[in-house]
């Protein structure tokens, strides 16, 4: 599976679009693409092969849609930004 690149894990991130400016004032935009790296890193490694084979016969749609509900259930606190 090759990586995901920083600009869409952060448009993964964003969820729905009520979220998306709470997420552009109150979100890092460094820690939080730095921690999906991480965890898309760590997720190739521990989940096998054929985990995935479910998301290669979905449609672009419900790829989509499966992608905001698992952004939904981010905790969008652990990646506050921090006043300087």
């Amino acid at each position: 599976m090759p990586p995901i690149s920083h600009t869409y894990q952060r448009r993964a991130a964003s969820g729905t679009p009520f979220r998306e400016g709470k997420i552009a004032r109150e979100v890092s935009g460094e820690h939080l693409p730095g921690h999906l790296g991480r965890t898309y890193d760590g997720t190739l490694i521990a989940v096998p092969e054929a985990e995935w084979t479910v998301f290669y016969s979905m449609s672009t749609a419900a790829f989509a849609q499966t992608l905001k509900g698992l952004a939904n259930k981010v905790n969008l606190a652990k990646f506050k930004k921090h006043k300087r």
